[in-house]
């Protein structure tokens, strides 16, 4: 995986991990995939969440995407069209190099959905075998599962955790520190780090602000933190001595 946040496999996994931020509300929920077969020119009805982002994946490049509603908005890259709604349902139309895709979406109070098109009329572009595609899904399904544990506050079987280092905690203008945990695999190194907002105002948070290239995947428990509230973000690292570029780690060199 390249350290760039908008690589397409990243895309999916950080729609895909959206639904994380569920888990404290909704702890049995799947995390939600919509795969739908397209035949012919019908628009096509899809369940998107009103809170979180949105992942649509198309079978061959986006052109442009195209919506009458100001409240929708929308984010182009490649196959992929990321889309935020809130509670205002509407159309969607995505005119791709082969064809255009009319979508009604309709908005429900639930975890992020990946929604993927898959049109048999339309040439696979993607330069991708099969099993490239199956390897993708599974690395998606991995992580997930990983994270989700780590958030249930669970250590993945055979992971180790460690207690990060004091010098290499990591702190949030006006947020009182809780804990800052790893888990170590051979794989993946894992981290939680937990903060309380002690101030009297509301703290925002935005994945892309965590990202330095050396995470695979971020997410958190919530984006928005009242006073008196905690927020528990989880971030994925190759485990040192796995990559050959050798990302700085937040593990004393002792550990490393």
């Amino acid at each position: 995986m390249t350290t760039s946040c908008f690589d397409a496999r990243q895309i999916l996994l950080s729609a895909a991990l959206c639904g994380l931020l569920w888990i404290g509300e909704y702890p049995d929920h799947a995390l939600a995939v919509q795969r739908m077969d397209v035949v012919d020119e019908s628009s096509i009805s899809v369940t998107v969440s009103s809170r979180d982002v949105n992942v649509i994946t198309a079978p061959s490049p986006i052109l442009h995407a195209y919506t009458s509603k100001p409240e929708i908005e929308v984010k182009t890259q490649g196959r992929h069209v990321i889309v935020t709604t809130g509670a205002t349902a509407g159309e969607l139309v995505l005119l791709t190099e082969q064809q255009v895709y009319v979508l009604q979406l309709k908005p429900q109070n639930g975890p992020s959905e990946t929604i993927i098109l898959n049109d048999r009329r339309v040439a696979d572009t993607t330069n991708q075998t099969d099993q490239e595609q199956q390897n993708s899904a599974d690395y998606i399904d991995e992580l997930t599962t990983l994270m989700r544990n780590v958030f249930l506050g669970q250590a993945p079987a055979g992971m180790r955790v460690i207690e990060t280092p004091k010098e290499r905690h990591l702190t949030w203008v006006e947020l009182e520190l809780v804990h800052d945990r790893l888990y170590r695999g051979a794989t993946y190194l894992l981290r939680r780090v937990e903060w309380r907002n002690d101030t009297a105002g509301t703290q925002t948070f935005r994945e892309k602000s965590f990202f330095t290239g050396r995470e695979l995947a971020i997410a958190f428990d919530r984006l928005r933190v009242e006073p008196g509230q905690s927020v528990t973000a989880v971030m994925v690292y190759p485990a040192p001595g796995r990559d050959a570029e050798r990302p700085a780690s937040p593990l004393p060199p002792a550990e490393q």
